[in-house]
């Protein structure tokens, strides 16, 4: 039976080749597989690159444009959640198929055994130009012939991000984190996970090298700093082991080249010397930094030459861009598993984090864990209120969507995925909330608070289809940014989350409940900690209303059916400890924290600092 094949292409800036890469692809020959689908992420071009791809009639084309720049891994992330076929084959927009079997030949291992995760080929370069780029491919030929010696051509050197087969079952289980070297970090989980890569040359790839030197810098940077960031993710040992060259394999293949090319030799061995001693600055680790201009000129043709039929319907996908703003009391001790829960979200590419942490303590190591989870940690020298926090946030914010959430939550993995697709569904919803339950309790009292989170979440999914305040909980709000700019968040208000959904709805905004998008929280330990939230939710009303012209109080009425049937279901499942929790909700109502004290922007929560052990476990 022939697999389907899906191809995935992430480019930038790819006028001068896109067209003739895509044609070669749809014009591949073969009796061992259908082409299904051709996948291409425009990351932000600044150049024709879209117009080319918008200009091709073949329906197998689906279009993906973002708006914002996230570099080559995040969208393979995205491919990664758009591919349909039994085999993935990515490959790089710059390049061409060395011939017209090239996805035959791809895709012959997988018939043949199923461990196999990953295939790559040979990658050849064209035929040098200038003296520079001899010296290069002297370089390139070096070490590819090197590569090849070393288990039998079966390493992590020859897993060229260029081009690579993947299996379906093998990279679904993968997601690329944002940093350089995101083939090397293929073939590591390929190996983790008990699958099998291959290094075939029965077919490959035409490449154009760097004809200066800046180029090559920006190349062989990222790989000088690949090592460090995959000791991050996987075994020192595993990771020193695959990296390390024998020596006789460099010998038995330098010395041959030094007699035949002393002068390159010498040459190469300068510029290698150079990109070893270069200052490895933070840019080389960032997966969107600088591109080598002169290798995206395979094709030394202009654009106008390429032979395109006209625009005719097909699939474009506009994918939105999303930055998640954390303003946190505690630090590291809940901010660490908060955000990993976020990294741990599927289906979607998350942007931009940014945490806010004012007078926060926060160690070395918390500071340093927060950098390598892709956290934009902000410090101000006063402490803010939250919707102070939020304010800044949204003024740094430059994505489509703006997620606001606390530092003592955890993220389903689908959550944020959820709340992206509820605003793709419908244009002209501004405001998104999700749904809160509580983690599973570790004390008595805490089963029995567990109800003060389910009963609002019934009574918040139920009243007015989730159109209601109780559903905007600060936990996690989800806004269009352009609509939350305008919605003039005051600086010293508590019940902001109450706040933003009446605002948004007097502004015309539409607010979506999205109960699939998932938020759990912990719960408060003693009574004199449910105090906290009961007394300024009691007091929302009293705060909100000075700052709308219309009356709000009838959009606190609950209706009596849906409270009623909320509680009920709770009896029914709970019965004991609903009965107790109704004495606790009774007791809150008429001995409360006072309304100066409720309306403390600084009143501290008073949530138990636990919600990292109980991620952990």
């Amino acid at each position: 039976m022939k697999k389907t094949i899906s191809i995935g292409i992430p480019a930038y800036n790819e006028e001068a080749n896109i067209g003739h890469l895509i044609n070669s692809l749809l014009n591949q020959k073969g009796d061992n597989f259908t082409l299904k689908e051709i996948i291409i992420i425009s990351d932000a071009s600044t150049d024709k690159t879209a117009e080319i791809i918008r200009g091709m009639s073949d329906k197998r084309i689906i279009f993906i444009e973002n708006r914002e720049r996230i570099g080559q891994a995040l969208s393979q992330n995205i491919i990664l959640e758009h591919f349909t076929g039994d085999i993935l084959l990515l490959i790089n927009a710059d390049v061409l198929p060395a011939d017209e079997y090239y996805i035959q030949e791809m895709t012959k291992l997988f018939y043949r055994d199923s461990r196999i995760g990953i295939v790559s080929s040979r990658d050849t370069p064209l035929k040098p130009q200038v003296f520079f780029e001899k010296i290069i491919h002297y370089g390139f030929t070096l070490k590819t012939q090197i590569f090849e010696q070393k288990d039998h051509a079966q390493n992590m050197y020859l897993c060229h991000g260029s081009n690579r087969a993947f299996s379906r079952e093998f990279v679904k289980q993968m997601k690329w984190p944002h940093a350089v070297g995101e083939d090397v970090y293929s073939y590591f989980q390929c190996l983790e996970k008990g699958y099998i890569f291959s290094y075939i040359t029965t077919t490959g790839i035409l490449s154009k090298l760097p004809d200066n030197f800046k180029d090559h810098l920006r190349q062989s940077a990222r790989y000088v700093v690949s090592e460090k960031i995959m000791s991050n993710y996987f075994s020192l040992n595993l990771v020193k082991k695959e990296y390390d060259i024998p020596l006789i394999h460099s010998l038995k293949t330098v010395v041959p080249l030094i007699v035949r090319h002393p002068v390159l030799f010498f040459c190469y061995s300068l510029i290698f010397l150079v990109t070893r001693i270069y200052p490895r600055k933070n840019r080389f680790g960032n997966s969107k930094w600088e591109i080598s201009k002169s290798s995206k000129t395979l094709f030394r043709k202009e654009t106008s030459d390429i032979n395109m039929d006209m625009k005719t319907e097909r699939t474009t996908v506009h994918i939105p861009t999303v930055t998640i703003g954390i303003p946190t009391r505690y630090g590291g001790v809940l901010i660490i598993p908060t955000i990993e829960s976020i990294q741990a979200s599927t289906g979607v590419v998350i942007n931009r984090i940014l945490v806010i942490a004012d007078k926060t303590p926060i160690s070395p190591q918390e500071k340093k864990h927060l950098n390598e989870l892709g956290v934009e940690l902000i410090w101000n020298n006063g402490e803010g209120s939250w919707a102070k926090k939020i304010k800044q946030m949204l003024g740094m914010c430059t994505t489509d969507i703006f997620i606001t959430t606390q530092d003592d939550v955890i993220f389903e993995p689908q959550t944020i995925a959820e709340i992206v697709k509820t605003f793709q569904e419908e244009e002209s919803v501004t405001m998104v909330s999700s749904a809160i339950l509580p983690l599973p309790p570790r004390t008595f009292f805490e089963s029995i608070l567990g109800a003060a989170v389910r009963i609002p979440h019934r009574i918040a999914s139920l009243w007015n289809r989730g159109d209601n305040y109780l559903s905007a909980s600060g936990r996690c709000l989800s806004f269009r940014t352009e609509f939350m700019r305008k919605l003039e968040i005051p600086e010293h208000i508590i019940n902001s989350d109450a706040f933003l959904y009446f605002k948004n709805k007097e502004l015309g905004g539409v607010m979506r409940h999205a109960p699939q998008s998932i938020v759990y929280i912990d719960q408060p330990k003693t009574l004199r900690e449910q105090l906290g939230p009961s007394s300024r939710y009691q007091i929302s009303k009293t705060e909100l209303s000075p700052y709308f012209k219309h009356d709000i109080s009838s959009e606190y009425h609950i209706p009596f059916c849906i409270g009623t049937q909320a509680v009920l279901l709770e009896f029914t499942r709970r019965p004991i400890r609903t009965t107790l929790y109704l004495f606790i909700f009774t007791y809150t109502r008429f001995y409360r924290n006072t309304k100066d004290k409720a309306l403390d922007p600084f009143w501290g929560r008073g949530i138990s600092k636990q919600l990292f052990k109980r991620h952990e476990k």
